[in-house]
């Protein structure tokens, strides 16, 4: 992902699905507590080990869920490490919308041009 200095910045994408085959018929099962320890453990372990990347995730709304998603996944990352915050976007997407969440340390020296790099992004997509 490019900014506004010319750097590019390599973004890696979080991506889970409950059936492998991302179904977008409605499920009736609840949460269990393990996916979310399992994704928070995931998610804490790749910013132990790269501390200056960026992890990106979104919330497609195919189902009609993506504000359900968003709302879980906020409430999962109440796990995250202290050293890392999460910036949240969204944006409207082919009749509903995606929520987007940026994930990044707090001390990275690039963060803000990071940030306005995944907002341009982010408008781009909205305006296509």
């Amino acid at each position: 992902m490019p900014d506004s200095d010319g750097n590019i910045h390599i973004v890696y994408n979080l991506g889970f699905s409950r059936d492998g085959d991302h179904s977008s018929t409605p499920f009736s099962f609840k949460y269990d507590r393990l996916i979310r320890a399992t994704i928070m453990s995931i998610v804490n372990d790749f910013f132990n080990k790269n501390d200056h990347r960026v992890l990106i995730y979104f919330c497609f709304g195919d189902d009609g869920y993506s504000r359900h998603r968003k709302i879980v996944f906020n409430q999962w990352c109440s796990d995250l490490d202290l050293s890392v915050e999460k910036h949240d976007n969204v944006i409207p997407y082919e009749n509903t919308y995606v929520y987007g969440s940026l994930m990044i340390v707090k001390d990275n020296p690039l963060k803000q041009l990071i940030l306005t790099s995944f907002n341009k992004f982010l408008e781009d997509i909205y305006n296509k």
